[in-house]
């Protein structure tokens, strides 16, 4: 049978002693971890903040853009397709910057037949194409019409650069079925390629439809815009993974393609009307 001795006093206090520091260090830690949630929700929030903040300052310059391409294969039987989406206004006058790849603008012998650009309260600017760059993928329309004020747009000359890891705010365009309303993400910047020419690799959570979309520092400055960046070698239409890639092409980049479109959309070549030979006159019989 055993015997168990007693403790003493002195062997007591040292059990307690080391019972105390066990419910210390497990108190300590849930303090540590409660702190960390706390302080990573308030991360969360301030930067969700940051980011309602951008679309505020900048969702007016943020548009809807509907197209209509006619594609000629050279066959007789011209095809159109109707394609849509995010499309961002550049300078005070309407410039607007679209995506060329996927919108069959790429293609040979496709033409813009009609295109508009649907602002932030619902009204929809004719527009035409005034300016085309494939090696950046972007299309340049403005409107018809010069407004009669100046519009919102963002300021490329204000852009800035990000770096790796860091949180950007991607605005843009929902399609028609949610009303073109403005959506905001928040992204962070994966890689940052700077040659043979710099662009941005952002993490792109919502996919397609941040196709076109521009991209902004939490503090409200342009990073760029949405678009593919193509091999050298490789066509706009190619959808091969090693010759294509979704990127930021900085604001540097938007700003030099930007200032060559034209101040004014080109005018069509007016219709001369026909010339109709009038019929002869009947000669004049005098009265005898």
């Amino acid at each position: 049978m055993i015997h168990l001795k007693p403790l003493n006093a002195l062997e007591r206090s040292k059990f307690v002693k080391i019972d105390i520091r066990k419910k210390s260090g497990v108190f300590i830690f849930f303090v540590l971890t409660a702190v960390f949630v706390m302080c990573s929700a308030a991360l969360a929030d301030d930067i969700a903040e940051a980011g309602r903040k951008v679309a505020f300052q900048w969702g007016k310059a943020v548009v809807y853009v509907e197209l209509v391409v006619r594609i000629d294969y050279g066959d007789g039987r011209p095809e159109e397709s109707k394609p849509s989406g995010t499309g961002v206004i550049v300078d005070p006058y309407g410039l607007t910057l679209v995506p060329m790849s996927g919108t069959g603008i790429d293609f040979d012998g496709a033409k813009v037949v009609s295109a508009k650009i649907r602002l932030y309260d619902g009204t929809e600017m004719p527009s035409a194409v005034v300016l085309r760059d494939a090696d950046l993928d972007m299309v340049f329309l403005r409107p018809l019409k010069k407004p009669a004020k100046p519009m919102a747009f963002v300021d490329m000359k204000t852009g800035v650069k990000v770096s790796q890891l860091q949180d950007v705010v991607v605005l843009f365009r929902q399609e028609k079925i949610a009303n073109c309303a403005l959506s905001a993400v928040i992204e962070q910047i994966r890689a940052v390629v700077d040659k043979p020419r710099l662009f941005y690799v952002p993490s792109l959570s919502a996919g397609s439809s941040e196709y076109g979309a521009p991209v902004f520092s939490l503090e409200g400055r342009p990073v760029g815009v949405v678009l593919y960046r193509y091999a050298a070698s490789s066509s706009s239409y190619s959808d091969s993974d090693s010759s294509s890639i979704k990127a930021i092409i900085p604001a540097a980049d938007v700003l030099k393609a930007a200032v060559q479109a034209p101040k004014d959309v080109p005018k069509a070549p007016s219709k001369q009307p026909t010339k109709t030979n009038k019929p002869a006159a009947k000669p004049k019989t005098s009265k005898h």
